[in-house]
């Protein structure tokens, strides 16, 4: 039997009682997995790396390519994940996968796992494909704008996994993931890196949301993770050569209607178009920051037609255009957003600010 990682990747790989099962159908030690980069895949090799995952205190069902990046310690089975890999040459492809796992293996990143022994926090090995897969989320973000990388990496950024909600409020975790500004920590559990990766395309992607709140508090000037600004790193003069003023315009253009929308909404309007976000993210700058930009790597399209300046402004500061890679945007957060609007309840007030123009 043959089965192509192309075209299972997002399959559910668990042990049971007889071997390996693929989304809850036995998985036949003879079973040859194809399209791996480093050559075919048996599944008693599978079977093996399934057992050596094994993580204290809870391991979460991941899909048949985070199996193969963990059996293999190669990031290009999880090159599905990243969006961006569509539209990459075979040279940017090798070097997404280099950079990738280079950031894996480096210790740039204070990437860490924690589980709860006894009620204490004790630290474990990151698996490595959970450790490429927060690698490849940052591969992914930075691939055009490595002074943004190098200037985040210059900060020691701290990711902090956990196994379980146990270890997760032990470790100060609130909410289904949230951002420590005092420890410049992002925090999250292990299972929800593995959550948006169940279908076809990549879906619901907290880590990226995270990522919006630690840009927000990023200081490039003194290399160093503060409070929070309520603009990315490279909207703001002071970031110097990083600093694109298009990007600034567009952005503070964006804004601007955006938040026009939202507040017409809050002051009992019914008519007229209503914001692209969801009323969560306008409660304050950083929500915004992090939730826009998850929409921008999830629901181009709509993000685009919705809000052009806006859409344009994260084109111009991430040097990427996320609508070559989807052909039609997850449409969960658009479904959502839309019901709230269309319900005719009228949302709280918001706490933005709003940047000047460049």
């Amino acid at each position: 039997m043959e089965i192509d990682l192309g075209e299972h990747w997002y399959a559910a790989v668990a042990e049971g009682q007889g071997g390996l099962l693929l989304d809850g159908r036995p998985l036949p030690d003879d079973t040859v997995l194809l399209g791996a980069p480093r050559g075919p895949l048996t599944a008693t090799t599978l079977r093996s790396a399934a057992r050596n995952r094994v993580v204290a205190g809870g391991t979460p069902v991941a899909p048949l390519a985070a199996l193969a990046a963990f059996a293999t310690g190669d990031p290009a089975p999880l090159r599905p994940c990243f969006p961006l890999t569509r539209t990459l040459d075979p040279g940017d492809l090798a070097a997404f996968d280099a950079l990738a796992a280079n950031l894996a293996r480096s210790g740039w990143l204070d990437l860490r796992l924690f589980d709860t022994p006894g009620g204490r926090l004790h630290e474990l090995p990151v698996p490595a494909d959970a450790a490429l897969l927060v690698a490849g989320h940052l591969t992914e973000l930075f691939f055009f704008r490595p002074d943004l990388l190098a200037a985040l990496l210059a900060a020691r950024p701290r990711i902090w996994l956990y196994t379980g909600p146990e270890s997760y409020a032990a470790g100060g975790g609130v909410g289904g993931g949230c951002y420590s500004p005092g420890e410049g920590a992002i925090k999250l559990a292990l299972a929800r890196l593995y959550e948006g990766l169940r279908g076809p395309a990549p879906g619901v992607a907290p880590l990226l949301h995270e990522l919006g709140h630690m840009l927000d508090c990023l200081d490039i000037t003194d290399g160093t993770l503060g409070p929070a600004t309520g603009l990315y790193p490279g909207l703001r003069p002071a970031d110097g050569p990083a600093y694109t003023p298009e990007a600034r315009q567009l952005f503070a253009e964006g804004k601007a209607v955006e938040a026009a929308r939202y507040r017409r909404r809050a002051a009992g309007e019914r008519g007229g178009e209503p914001p692209f976000g969801h009323p969560y993210v306008f409660q304050s700058d950083g929500e915004f920051l992090a939730g826009y930009l998850e929409l921008f790597l999830r629901c181009p399209n709509a993000f685009a037609a919705h809000c052009p300046a806006l859409y344009a402004g994260y084109v111009a500061l991430f040097r990427q255009d996320p609508r070559r890679a989807w052909p039609s945007d997850f449409t969960f957060y658009l479904d959502d957003n839309r019901r709230f609007y269309a319900s005719g309840q009228r949302p709280p007030p918001d706490g933005l600010t709003l940047p000047a123009a460049a």
